[in-house]
């Protein structure tokens, strides 16, 4: 996938600027199966947490695409040092919307929880912004019935918006 990254960035782009969900869809796709931190900087550097987040908003992806979208978005959230414009870009709204979506692959589903997992590395204040979109209900519902949603993600997501939590 040499020099592979920056044209899938511009595809995914491009198909956001005309409509065009297809070249969406195969950028996203591509796009998962990138994640080795070089090519994750190269992603990041060509613009593409924008356009991740704004094809999960646009909302014409289709339900595998959508879990494509949300992998990139949590393996991108590993790194420290693109947290700040994840959740500058609005992420959060975005991977809560998908653990709560009626028709949510469980794939999407757990990428999106454990995207909001690491986003909680920001600070606390990502922590709450997770809560207060609602993140918790669906994650705590997972643990009562594993058919809504992966338990075991949801355990490790919960624990991690717990994490260092020391309010009253």
């Amino acid at each position: 996938m040499a020099g592979g990254v920056a044209p899938l960035v511009e595809l995914l782009k491009a198909g956001l600027s005309d409509n065009r969900v297809e070249a969406q869809e195969y950028s996203l796709w591509s796009l998962s199966v990138t994640t080795d931190p070089l090519r994750c900087k190269n992603m990041v550097e060509e613009g593409c947490i924008p356009a991740l987040i704004q094809s999960l908003r646009d909302g014409k992806l289709r339900e595998d695409s959508k879990e494509h979208a949300a992998m990139v978005l949590a393996s991108l959230a590993i790194e420290s040092v693109y947290l700040e414009e994840i959740v500058r870009n609005g992420a959060i709204t975005q991977l809560v919307e998908l653990l709560t979506a009626e028709h949510t692959t469980m794939g999407a589903k757990k990428q999106a929880a454990l995207g909001l997992a690491r986003l909680t590395h920001h600070g606390s204040e990502t922590q709450i912004l997770i809560a207060e979109e609602g993140a918790i209900t669906p994650l705590v519902q997972w643990l009562r019935d594993p058919a809504a949603g992966p338990s075991a993600v949801a355990a490790f997501a919960l624990s991690e918006l717990a994490r260092d939590n020391h309010a009253a």
